[in-house]
């Protein structure tokens, strides 16, 4: 995933994500109120969100092979 942060003179944070490098063609953006901090802090959600939101634009992680071992 690749971010982008910047800070605005309004006194928020924009928040850019983008998961190319994963090999998904999608790139979310937002603005949060305060600083990179703030952005940073929020940042674990937004992600969370985005990739649950589209679902189904990430590849579906294979099992490995053989099963579980116990």
């Amino acid at each position: 995933m690749e971010l982008v942060i910047t800070e605005n003179q309004d006194g928020t944070t924009a928040l850019t994500i983008d998961f190319i490098d994963e090999g998904v063609d999608l790139q979310c953006d937002t603005t949060v109120k305060g600083d990179s901090s703030a952005a940073y802090s929020y940042l674990p959600f937004f992600v969370r969100d985005m990739r649950s939101n589209f679902a189904d634009k990430f590849p579906i992680p294979e099992a490995p092979e053989g099963g579980m071992e116990i």
